[in-house]
């Protein structure tokens, strides 16, 4: 299972993402392709809803309208699981209803997609950092030298805060 770690620490795009990914495991989609799936619609959704607070009631069983967020999961999830399962709309639903259970009851921020990217490819910097490699990051990803240490640099403070160092 992947960790959606360019989605931050414990956002809630991370959070929409494994949810949809483990729905999509539960009935029956190949790992690899129900987390490709779930990347695809925490995308969507930063480039749709990025840059902004969102209130998700909690999922108390009410028949309460769900949010545009929620709703958005939904037609994403739809759209992409056409063709990987027998009932597309219903297991969207369902996917959504979990997504609410998750996240329900909290004002959540939303990343702007600009914002995710940058994360994510910082990320890959960090995970494919050796220690010397500055050069060949930088080329890797069209950076400076320069940047690329600075984001390796930021990367370690970053874990090291974690920590508690």
């Amino acid at each position: 299972m992947t960790e959606f770690e360019e989605f931050g620490v414990a956002g809630p795009l991370r959070l929409i993402a494994f949810t949809v990914a483990e729905t999509l495991r539960a009935e029956g989609v190949d790992g690899a392709e129900a987390d490709e799936i779930a990347r695809r619609v925490a995308w969507a959704i930063a480039d749709e809803f990025g840059g902004q607070y969102w209130f998700v009631p909690l999922h108390d069983g009410a028949q309460e309208a769900d949010p545009p967020l929620i709703l958005f999961v939904a037609v994403v999830l739809e759209r992409e699981v056409k063709g990987h399962v027998s009932d597309a709309r219903a297991l969207a639903a369902r996917c959504a209803s979990e997504c609410r259970k998750m996240i329900g009851g909290d004002y959540l921020y939303v990343m702007r997609g600009a914002s995710a990217k940058r994360k994510s490819r910082d990320q890959k910097i960090w995970n494919a950092f050796t220690g010397t490699n500055y050069r060949a990051l930088s080329k890797e990803f069209d950076l400076s030298e320069m940047r690329v240490r600075q984001i390796i640099q930021k990367q370690r403070e970053r874990r090291a805060q974690f920590r508690g160092k």
